[in-house]
């Protein structure tokens, strides 16, 4: 048995009502209300109790008791079972078992997702490892070092000595240019580098002087398909040369013929 206490007060007054004949119903984890199996009983001074059944207080959550009396305001106790908390006390997890249901199992990560977030962060470690222990504050200017400078350097082309690979239609564009090139209306585009390798006003004139004495050493020339001789004032040879000519019979090439 489990003793309710409860107390009656006067709908007239609120003082405690004595005397009266209480009719208790109880409610079991929340369910409908039922008349309780004992007749509650006065204590006094507007005090009453009733006795529930083992029965009656069996339950999961609690149990609501509601008295009401002639001329008395209705009254309400709920009562909870005692919680066992004695097996706390010497529950030892390195031992004792845990149950636990399928939808609680469902929640935990698996063995092979737990290698999954370790080896991710086994991979985030490794490259914070490398971060310096005082990073550079915004602004700071950056330190390359030794082996970027030598990488930046042996990256570098050297126009004097690199070797350059033209592929063949390129070799092909660059000579038909050359055939059909004409200075008097195609412009010619040269950047810094080149014009400080153009020949000076003072070397022009110079060459413009050794021209003018080859032209007056020169009487006239005669060319073949294959040949080109020129002549001095005299009417001999001065100099004999190879023509090279494309299929149209333009002229591609001038060299001089080998003596001897």
């Amino acid at each position: 048995m489990t003793r309710i206490p409860f107390i009656l007060l006067s709908t007239t007054d609120g003082s405690p009502l004595t005397g009266a004949t209480p009719t208790v119903t109880i409610s079991k984890d929340g369910a409908a209300f039922t008349a309780a199996t004992n007749a509650p009983a006065e204590i006094g001074n507007g005090y009453y109790y009733v006795d529930l059944t083992t029965a009656e207080t069996t339950v999961t959550s609690n149990v609501i008791v509601r008295a009401t009396a002639t001329g008395a305001q209705h009254t309400a106790v709920v009562w909870e079972p005692e919680q066992d908390l004695s097996g706390l006390s010497t529950f030892d997890p390195s031992t004792d078992d845990v149950t636990i249901n399928a939808t609680q199992a469902e929640t935990f990560a698996t063995a092979s997702a737990l290698t999954t977030v370790g080896d991710n962060v086994g991979a985030v470690k490794a490259k914070t490892d490398n971060l310096p222990s005082s990073p550079a504050a915004v602004g700071d200017a950056m330190t390359l070092t030794a082996a970027y400078d030598a990488a930046k350097t042996a990256s570098q082309f050297n126009a004097a000595a690199d070797a350059v690979t033209i592929d063949s239609a390129s070799v092909a564009a660059v000579r038909y240019g050359l055939s059909t090139f004409d200075p008097s209306v195609t412009a010619v585009v040269i950047n810094s580098t080149q014009i400080d390798s153009l020949a000076t006003a003072a070397e022009q004139a110079a060459q413009t002087a050794a021209i003018s004495k080859l032209d007056a050493s020169i009487l006239h020339w005669a060319a073949t398909a294959s040949t080109l001789t020129l002549y001095d004032n005299n009417g001999a040879a001065i100099g004999v040369y190879n023509l090279t000519r494309d299929s149209s019979g333009n002229i591609t090439a001038i060299e001089p013929q080998a003596e001897g």
